[in-house]
């Protein structure tokens, strides 16, 4: 089990493989992912960082690049606020990291972060509703 510092180690090799200037990272958490924000000199670019370490097959190099590469397409083709992904060096949606700190590869992304604030409610009946009707049309589509 790696620990919070071992992780920002990681996010820090992976940083060095994109066109990233950075300057700190702040630890956001850990549950299927471990994420931190990634902030630069530049208060409206910061990055979302996301160290994959499920153990479920679906966190395959192949299966979190299709998710990256559906938000490229929310992106490109609609009006929608998402989680862009940023590409690395290698043009690549997925980074590998290997390191002595795990047996395995360790695939680490990176996403445009989205400014918002996290709502201290329970959600209304309508919000609800709003929301899976745009699910719902986008899977449809």
């Amino acid at each position: 089990m790696l620990s919070e510092e071992d992780y920002a180690k990681v996010a820090k090799e992976a940083l060095h493989q994109y066109p990233i200037y950075w300057e700190k990272l702040v630890y956001l958490g850990k549950s299927d992912n471990v994420t931190f924000q990634v902030q630069t000199n530049d208060d409206h670019q910061k990055f979302l960082i996301k160290i994959h370490i499920s153990t479920i097959s679906i966190q395959s190099k192949g299966n979190i690049a299709s998710v990256l590469i559906w938000l490229e397409a929310l992106v490109k083709d609609t009006n929608l606020v998402v989680p862009a992904p940023v590409r690395n060096l290698q043009d690549d949606l997925v980074t590998e990291i290997s390191t002595d700190l795990s047996e395995n590869t360790i695939m680490v992304t990176i996403h445009h972060w989205i400014h918002g604030s996290v709502l201290q409610r329970e959600p209304t009946s309508n919000e609800t509703e709003n929301l899976a009707l745009l699910m719902a049309a986008h899977l449809i589509n």
